[in-house]
């Protein structure tokens, strides 16, 4: 990888353009020759492919670009997959410090976060915060201006296609979209404490979401406006799982509607814990146009068979499988997992598959999920 010089990923642009065709019949509720599976690796085994550390890669923004690239470049030419596309942005994690949650061993490897709201005194606090100009939101800007200052010092093209320029486009966090108030509340508080605190003071707990749904809002509002952003909101609710029926829909739900309503635009809702008795309230009140990420631990085919049955096209559905078994699977246990989830989700249509490979996957490992894409194409051709 070198800046100056074009990154060619030895895919034919024919076949990248067949797959963008696949997901488009798959999304629009027709079904399509077979079902699309996006693979994917981890930012780490970028890091690894492009031959840095992980403190080098989270830490200088230009070998984080470089990294994304040759990460792409390696994963489309050597695992079977349905993904097209060249996406570089700054995978700065730890979101909720833009809503003042300090992030602790950040330089070290991944972050994580140091709840800090227990009072309220802090939300008083809590309020007085910019989202846009706090913790990692205000270093996730400062990135985006440098890719977009050397985006034409790092073309891509796929082989017999035009150039393009994946560092350019960049745009800010809190505009495509957000983790929910309520997900957004456990990292802040803590999962026990928010769960103690909601058995003792619910009053407190509904207080704090209220404020996070309005400055999500807020914010929303501005970056959108600024960057003349118009597309499906993405809402990321990955706690939800904590709360039963009754709870989501008192708590969570409301939430995720409110931020809908007052931006006027559809909602793609992420949810990797999903109970099966939140589907049909998703569905009837928030009326997403996706639910995705979704998973569950060892594919359990009788989960993935709730929601399928549950949701029965009513909207695009994009599960995942289980990350952590993809280490421990074999190649021929994973295609046989394959077949059995897409042989569910094939009866009530409208899906893609995706599979994102953990980091503590070794990277010679990582061919065996040629069986997920291999499992798609032989369902195919046992039905014709």
């Amino acid at each position: 990888m070198q800046a100056g010089i074009t990154t060619v990923i030895e895919v034919p642009v024919e076949e990248i353009e067949a797959r963008r065709a696949l997901f488009r019949i798959a999304r629009s509720g027709h079904p399509p020759p077979r079902w699309p599976v996006s693979v994917r690796c981890s930012d780490i085994h970028n890091a690894e492919i492009h031959g840095v550390g992980r403190a080098e890669y989270l830490n200088d923004p230009v070998t984080h670009a470089e990294a994304q690239i040759a990460g792409r470049k390696w994963m489309l030419e050597n695992i079977e997959t349905d993904a097209s596309h060249v996406v570089v942005c700054p995978l700065l994690a730890a979101g909720p410090s833009a809503f003042g949650a300090k992030i602790v061993a950040r330089p070290a490897g991944r972050a994580w976060i140091e709840p800090w709201i227990s009072n309220r005194q802090h939300l008083e606090k809590l309020q007085k915060i910019d989202p846009n100009n706090t913790g990692v939101n205000a270093e996730y800007d400062r990135w985006c201006e440098i890719y977009e200052e050397i985006a034409e010092q790092y073309p891509v093209r796929f082989r017999g296609g035009d150039e393009f320029f994946p560092l350019s486009g960049q745009t800010r966090p809190l505009t495509t979209g957000a983790t929910g108030p309520f997900s957004l509340a456990v990292e802040l508080m803590g999962k026990d404490r928010l769960l103690g605190r909601l058995e003792v003071d619910p009053i407190f707990v509904e207080d704090l979401l209220e404020i996070l749904t309005q400055m999500i809002i807020d914010t929303l509002t501005q970056n959108r406006e600024e960057e003349k952003y118009r597309g499906t909101i993405f809402l990321s609710c990955p706690n939800a799982g904590l709360l039963n029926e009754e709870q989501y829909r008192q708590l969570a739900l409301p939430c995720l509607l409110e931020i809908k309503n007052q931006l006027r635009s559809p909602v793609t809702l992420y949810q990797s814990d999903l109970p099966a008795d939140h589907v049909e309230p998703i569905l009837t009140e928030l009326q997403p146009e996706s639910i995705c990420g979704f998973h569950f631990r060892d594919n359990l085919l009788e989960s993935f068979a709730d929601i399928a049955f549950t949701v029965e096209g009513r909207c695009r559905l994009e599960p995942g499988l289980d990350s952590r078994s993809l280490a421990t699977l074999s190649e021929e246990e994973l295609f046989d997992d394959t077949v059995r989830t897409i042989t569910v989700f094939d009866k009530y249509g409208n899906f893609s598959l995706s599979a994102s490979a953990p980091d503590a996957m070794e990277l010679a490992d990582l061919p065996k999920l040629n069986a997920i894409k291999r499992a798609s194409i032989s369902m195919r051709k046992r039905e014709e």
